[in-house]
This record gives structure tokens, sequence and C-alpha cells, in this order.
């Protein structure tokens, strides 16, 4: 080791000791974005939906209870003890309207649930690859980076 000048080992530690602060801050990070994929996930692909299809059993209950007040005012004997049936057919329309509605959203967010899921399975494996790099990869250099300092402080004194 003819002409080796080393005089500076505290650098290469100084660099070791921000390497592991980068560690940890990335291994922050990624765990703060795994914990947001989750969140998304849970509400696109389960909150939403499910209470799309909590709407639409009541709009079916709605529309059911309409069309039955609807053949009871207009199942009178008579003519004349027939109230007007006007209210009762707006609320069979609005009650039809309000299912087709929910219907549409339980459909749309089916739709997205599935966009949903596929796009965090897309971004899992990067994260993943991320985290093993954070986990594996730096770890082994900080280490290496440790030994490297070692020998040269015995190689000095």
């Amino acid at each position: 080791m003819s002409g080796a000048s080393v005089k500076r080992i505290e650098s290469i530690t100084e660099f070791r000791s921000r390497l592991i602060r980068y560690q940890q801050t990335l291994g922050n990070d990624l765990d703060e974005l795994a914990i947001v994929l989750t969140r998304i996930e849970q509400t696109f692909v389960q909150d939403i939906p499910a209470y799309w299809r909590h709407q639409t059993q009541l709009a079916e209950r709605r529309l059911a209870e309409a069309e039955n007040h609807l053949d009871r005012v207009q199942s009178t004997v008579r003519q004349t003890d027939r109230p007007p049936a006007t209210e009762a057919k707006q609320r069979l329309t609005a009650a039809r309207q309000r299912h087709r509605h929910c219907t549409e959203q339980c459909q749309r967010a089916k739709q997205i649930a599935q966009s949903i899921a596929q796009q965090t399975d897309r971004i899992r494996g990067p994260l993943g690859t991320t985290r093993g790099i954070a986990d594996a990869d730096l770890t082994a250099a900080t280490d290496h980076l440790r030994s490297i300092v070692e020998h040269l402080r015995r190689y000095l004194s």
C-alpha cells in the first residue's frame, strides 16, 4: 500500500451516519406509503362499495313500499272513495329514481374498486423492491463502511 494517503476517516464515518439516517427516513416513508395504500384500498375497495350496496337495499325497500302504497290507494272499491294518487305516484317516481341512482353508483363503485385494486397492486411491487433495498442493501452498505473504517483505523495505528 505504498503511496496510500488516508487523512479523514471521520468523513467516511459521517457518510455512514448519514446513510443510516437515510435508511431510517426511507423506511419510515415506505411504511407511511404502505399505510396510505391500505387506507385507499379500504375506502375504495371495501367501504364505498358496501355503502352503495346498503343504499341500494334501502332504495329497493322504499321502492317496494311506494309501489304497495300506490296499489292500496288505487284499490279502493268506489271511485268516489279514492283519494287522489298524485302524492303516491310522485313518491313512487322518486323511489324509482333513487333506486336507479343507487344501482348506478353501486356499479360505478365496483368498477372503481377493481381499478384501485389493480393500481395499488402495481405500486406494491416496486414498493417491496424499494423496501428490500432499504432493509438489506443499505444495511449491508453501512456494515461494509463500518468494516472499512475499522480496517483503516488499524492500518493507521
